[in-house]
């Protein structure tokens, strides 16, 4: 795997607030070149190994690409099973958000040993489903899930404090215990749940075609894409607005750290009860074995725990002529988009700890640290 880079951010302070923000991403965003001029299934073997973070949604990105570029439609619920392996994905995301990354706030060590083992359990469900490793292939392929060994991995995981749905009300949270109640309950006896609001337009739903237009035009868009000129914040609070635990943090504290990590449980909650249920109804499965054009233009795009990933391919006689990619941190963390507004609203407090928690909040997924310059 390839690295990913980092995300250099510096905060200017003085007179107790934030008066200027300058977020520069380091992202090798050219790697998708490496593709070039290889025969397509051997550029889907290679797509997810390009990316050590959300590999498999890079893998489902890239294989759904491919297969609109090559006109091959594959059964509803052989797709469906590639979200739901994509859904373990996001899930081992999100418990890495609550276990490691969110105690280290508080002043609390991580629970690496929680999270070992719940990545077993994580891995357990994948075990489950019988698609093997290389499961973002052409058509799809065989697969046959265990009942059985879905049921024993996700008991084990609610055993661990993943709930299959998320309170309605703070008050709710706050009492459920756990990382997460410790979490939110250190949140306010901080004072913290009004800080990082932002105003920038939420994106739950990617406009591939759109989005693939840009690219085209222009591979730089992936550097700093925008919609109408504007940018866009993806993640949880983008795609769990309207549920009531969101809805109740947000009228008492507008679009901060409260309602962002309110939207993250939620998220992390509604990925675990998909992920059961779905893989409960899903049978077995086998793979499309239908003739297929060699050339063509395809966009794709997949879910992950930052937001929607996008991947936009050409293809001449079975080879890469081109491939370029948008992964949600880009968005998330323009250079003037939803990160940027939020540390610039930052006032009264010690500037590297509000900038932390904000930063925590988005998740980036690579290394992501900020420089206070007083004066």
């Amino acid at each position: 795997m390839l690295p990913e880079g980092r995300i250099d951010i510096t905060v200017k302070w003085g007179e107790g607030r934030c008066h200027g923000v300058e977020v520069r991403s380091h992202r090798p965003l050219g790697v998708w070149q490496a593709l070039v001029g290889k025969p397509v299934d051997e550029a889907l073997a290679l797509a997810p190994l390009l990316s050590s973070i959300c590999s498999g949604a890079h893998g489902l990105a890239a294989v759904r690409a491919c297969e609109s570029a090559l006109g091959i439609q594959v059964e509803p619920q052989q797709d469906r099973l590639r979200e739901l392996l994509v859904g373990v994905e996001a899930l081992e995301n999100h418990l890495w958000f609550w276990l490691l990354t969110a105690p280290p706030l508080l002043g609390l060590p991580p629970r690496a040993s929680e999270l070992k083992a719940a990545r077993q359990c994580l891995a357990a469900l994948r075990a489950a489903t019988g698609a093997g490793s290389r499961w973002a292939r052409l058509g799809g392929v065989e697969a046959s899930v265990s009942s059985a060994k879905v049921e024993t991995a996700s008991s084990a995981l609610r055993a661990l404090g993943v709930p299959m749905s998320a309170p309605s009300s703070m008050s709710g949270l706050r009492g459920q215990g756990g990382v997460v109640g410790q979490l939110f309950d250190g949140l306010l006896q901080q004072g913290l749940e009004r800080v990082g609001v932002s105003t920038t337009a939420l994106m739950a739903d990617l406009d591939v075609h759109t989005v693939a237009n840009e690219l085209q035009r222009s591979a730089d868009f992936a550097r700093a894409p925008v919609i109408d000129s504007s940018p866009r914040e993806c993640g949880p609070l983008a795609s769990s607005r309207g549920h009531p635990l969101v809805k109740d943090a947000e009228t008492q504290f507008g679009r901060g750290l409260a309602a962002r990590l309110c939207a993250r449980w939620v998220e992390t909650c509604a990925t675990m009860a998909a992920i059961v249920e779905g893989l409960n109804d899903l049978g077995d499965l086998r793979p499309v074995n239908e003739s297929r054009r060699s050339s063509g233009h395809g966009a794709a795009s997949a879910r992950t725990s930052r937001g929607p990933l996008l991947h936009a391919v050409t293809l001449e006689q079975g080879r890469v002529v081109s491939w370029n990619a948008v992964a949600p941190t880009e968005w998330t963390f323009h250079p003037r988009g939803a990160v940027h507004e939020a540390l610039l609203g930052l006032t009264a407090g010690d500037p590297r700890v509000l900038a932390s928690w904000v930063i925590a909040s988005f998740d980036p997924c690579v290394s992501c640290e900020a420089r206070v310059e007083q004066g």
